[in-house]
């Protein structure tokens, strides 16, 4: 698969497209946490690549990869700390001509503050259509929606093909009635949950992250990863869910028990791309189950024999 995929017509000039900022806030962790490790967003690179397919321009304001290293305490919190940028930095960097924010909030732990966040930015951008995702959102969505009531919509689950639609509901001026994946409050305050969770079924089509210039570069030199260190970390996905439902996991509410898997060829090439954009030594797998299939990892590692590629990978 190309880098921007063949998932439709990329569309520029005189069709014009909102402005999309994504917002991820800071690491939340007690004071003395060793154990919170800061880590690029492959999410937002998979939703960047799949809106520029589209047309979209992105921004992102990652506050943990714009602020490593970076640690300040919560002082409405006594005993916490935050690492990343600061609630005004992050307000300040958003680009002024955003109007729609995606917002992701992973950690359960970490919702007062993210929701402290997301009050600051609505502040800031009242106009702007505020869209949450990620896996609290997914797990806890009804209860985000009233929790954090500066929310306009929650996208559950896999959020490429969702967001693109909020966002296309968002520019002809269509409501999120008819969108499977998202949820909201509507104007009575009634929870509203349109067709329920949906998964995206061919992830071969899905064009592959979009990594921002420089930003990989910034963990790497401050020796940040995912894993196994080593001095160019590439951080991968070659599948989607999980096939099981542990009772202490929120994979059954995020991604259902749904479990796909890429072809290794196109995984193959995808590393080939990053050996030669960006000389990596080594490939993180972020996947929740990643070798689930024996054949498949017996493939994967033939073929990378045979391509003569030498690096380490790692996974969960």
């Amino acid at each position: 698969m190309q880098v921007l995929g063949k998932i439709g017509t990329r569309m520029d000039g005189g069709d014009q497209r909102p402005h999309i900022t994504l917002v991820r806030g800071p690491i939340v962790s007690t004071s003395r946490s060793i154990n919170n490790e800061a880590t690029p967003s492959i999410a937002f690179a998979y939703l960047t690549a799949y809106l520029k397919a589209y047309g979209y321009p992105v921004s992102w304001v990652d506050a943990i990869g714009h602020g490593l290293n970076r640690y300040w305490p919560l002082a409405d919190y006594p005993g916490y700390q935050c690492q990343g940028l600061t609630f005004e930095e992050i307000v300040a960097a958003i680009p002024p001509q955003t109007q729609i924010i995606g917002f992701s909030a992973m950690f359960s732990g970490e919702w007062p503050i993210q929701r402290d966040l997301l009050r600051r930015i609505r502040a800031a951008f009242p106009k702007a259509l505020i869209v949450a995702g990620g896996e609290h959102i997914t797990a806890l969505t009804e209860f985000s929606l009233r929790e954090a009531e500066v929310i306009d919509v929650c996208v559950r689950g896999e959020g490429e093909h969702t967001f693109f639609e909020v966002a296309e509901a968002y520019r002809t001026g269509k409501g999120f009635n008819d969108i499977a994946g998202t949820a909201f409050l509507d104007g009575s305050g009634h929870y509203v949950e349109p067709n329920g969770l949906t998964r995206i079924k061919d992830i071969d089509n899905l064009p592959w992250p979009y990594w921002p210039d420089g930003y990989l570069e910034g963990f790497w030199a401050r020796g940040k990863s995912y894993g196994v260190l080593s001095e160019r970390d590439m951080p991968m996905m070659i599948s989607r869910g999980c096939p099981y439902k542990c009772t202490f996991c929120s994979n059954p509410h995020m991604w259902t028990n749904r479990y796909t898997l890429r072809e290794v060829d196109d995984v193959i090439a995808e590393i080939k791309h990053y050996l030669d954009r960006f000389r990596i030594t080594a490939v993180q797998l972020y996947d929740l189950t990643a070798i689930a299939k024996r054949s498949w990892a017996v493939e994967f590692c033939s073929k990378l024999v045979e391509a003569g590629i030498r690096l380490n990978w790692s996974l969960p």
